[in-house]
């Protein structure tokens, strides 16, 4: 499958079922424009390579809950990069390791009950169906079909991959989604997706 040389842009939007603010301050939806990879991605936390390094970083994270009002307590940098065959999502998760609260090491764990970060991917931009992709500091997995813009159908079991290394102050996640995993329609010189990036802290009571 030949994937061109930009994503163009992504819109850094609510997709579906997602926590994180999706308008600027103008009112206009977030756009992060995504490059290709010049390098083999290795799928190992670090985000070492020059393509992490190069990548727009997504920040400023706004609370959802429990107010809508004001910046992320714990904040969180997005970096997303592409090759041929997988989308790269990298995310620096900024929380004390001693605050951790995971309640499942199964996949496909509850949502809530758990820290995570969290991908929802909307291709078609109709903000009613769209895949949701979750990892905790522990790399446990969730997938799921959303539908209806709010629904997690997590009977849907798909193949991708993440790697998660853990710090003092923070967890650094990398993950690997293949696009054939993905359905949506190519243009012609890159695409226009939405995508949400969301974040939940138990401890802390804070999604965002």
């Amino acid at each position: 499958m030949k994937i061109r040389t930009a994503l163009a842009i992504f819109l850094f939007s609510v997709a579906a079922a997602g926590h994180s603010q999706d308008v600027a301050g103008n009112g206009e939806p977030y756009r992060l424009s995504i490059q290709k990879a010049g390098t083999k991605i290795h799928l190992d936390g670090l985000l070492a390579e020059p393509a992490w390094e190069q990548a727009q970083v997504a920040t400023g994270f706004f609370q959802n809950f429990p107010m809508d009002s004001s910046y992320a307590a714990l904040q969180t940098e997005v970096r997303v990069t592409f090759d041929e065959t997988y989308l790269y999502v990298g995310a620096v998760v900024y929380q004390q390791r001693e605050d951790y609260l995971i309640t499942s090491l199964k996949r496909d764990f509850d949502d809530g009950g758990s820290d995570e970060f969290a991908v929802n991917i909307d291709p078609f931009k109709d903000k009613v169906n769209g895949f949701h992709f979750a990892v905790t500091p522990y790399n446990v997995r969730r997938e799921g079909i959303i539908d209806n813009g709010t629904n997690i159908n997590r009977d849907w079991d798909n193949k991708w991959y993440s790697e998660v290394k853990n710090y003092e102050n923070r967890w650094v996640v990398e993950m690997a989604i293949p696009f054939k995993t993905l359905r949506y329609s190519r243009g012609n010189g890159g695409n226009s997706w939405r995508i949400n990036f969301s974040r939940t802290a138990v401890k802390q009571n804070e999604r965002s």
